[in-house]
């Protein structure tokens, strides 16, 4: 190619996805519904997730309640396996008219808490 002749330029129609520089990992959470109304003698599995599957050596929730007499779960202590999201044991039960309200935590995840209406 000699200086008279102008560069030439070519566009391809490639797909082009632009990632961030260190794209940001989901939060850890604790997950529960806000209310979990309830009939006096219920009893129902805990409903508490994490975020994502649990970590190598798996993580250990702390569960109480505010009013036990109202509503309690079976357990204080729950465990989530690695690679789950969920424990495979924990139940709630309510005892008596009235609102209790539970919560849930566990090292390096925000504590939640619900509500338990019992009618």
């Amino acid at each position: 190619m000699d200086s008279s002749t102008p560069p030439q330029t070519m566009f391809l129609p490639l797909p082009l996805t632009i990632l961030p520089a260190n794209p940001a990992r989901p939060p850890n959470a604790l997950l529960v519904p806000s209310t979990v109304p309830l009939n006096v003698g219920e009893d129902i599995a805990l409903p508490v997730a994490l975020s994502r599957p649990a970590p190598a050596g798996g993580v250990d929730l702390a569960v109480s309640s505010g009013q036990p007499s109202v509503a309690a779960a079976n357990v204080i202590y729950l465990y989530v396996p690695e690679g789950q999201t969920a424990p495979s044991r924990g139940r709630l039960t309510a005892f008596s008219r009235g609102l209790a309200t539970v919560t849930v935590s566990a090292p390096g995840y925000p504590s939640v808490s619900f509500s338990i209406p019992v009618n």
